[in-house]
């Protein structure tokens, strides 16, 4: 699915103190799933336990996430009321978290004083392509 516009409007308004602030209540809040999860996955691996543990987690993190709130209310609905949708409402919860964790590593990279970043580290375009390496080099 593509970007919201209330997604994309949080992704772009990141601070690196906002990020300090959401990860302590990140790591505040869902505390338990992370732990249970952690256990059990020392116990042995994958089981209905550790899935369980997984999207626990997941929904924990996405309903705190700004950008991401939608998308877990939209999963946990459908596990509910239209559990056919479920897993794509999963999918599309998973690749907002995905977006969020990319725009936190670029934020906090700026903040630390790195200019190249994402794409253009690598000298692809910033439209996604390949080549416009030299284009983002000319660019610093």
């Amino acid at each position: 699915a593509p970007i919201s516009d209330a997604e994309f409007k949080y992704l772009t308004s990141l601070a690196p103190t906002d990020l300090a602030l959401l990860r302590k209540k990140l790591d505040a809040e869902c505390a338990s799933h992370k732990t249970a999860l952690e256990s059990c996955r020392a116990s042995g691996g994958p089981s209905p336990d550790c899935e369980r543990e997984t999207v626990g987690l997941m929904v924990c993190m996405s309903s705190r996430v700004g950008g991401c709130k939608a998308a877990a209310t939209a999963f946990v609905d459908a596990v509910e009321r239209e559990p056919a949708a479920a897993a794509e409402r999963y999918a599309e919860m998973g690749a907002c978290m995905e977006r969020f964790a990319v725009m936190m590593g670029r934020v906090m990279a700026e903040a630390r004083g790195e200019k190249r970043l994402g794409p253009e580290r690598l000298g692809l375009a910033a439209a996604g392509g390949a080549g416009g390496g030299e284009a983002a080099a000319a660019k610093e």
